[in-house]
């Protein structure tokens, strides 16, 4: 979680999960290559209405 401090309070700003994350490497050691499969979401404070909303959905991506 990611916080400022304005006027003297504690304020979250950001909130970002990334979990079940899943590694696969192969390839000769001159020429790796690798995927990695991960849920991902982020969410922002809303200070205005006192709420967590998102900023990317969340989904489960691959990553080359």
């Amino acid at each position: 979680m990611i916080v400022i401090l304005y006027l003297g309070q504690i304020t979250p700003l950001a909130n970002i999960t990334i979990t079940s994350i899943n590694l696969a490497v192969s390839g000769h050691s001159e020429a790796l290559s690798g995927a990695c499969i991960a849920y991902v979401a982020a969410s922002t404070f809303n200070a205005q209405v006192k709420a967590w909303e998102p900023l990317i959905e969340p989904f489960e991506g691959i990553f080359k």
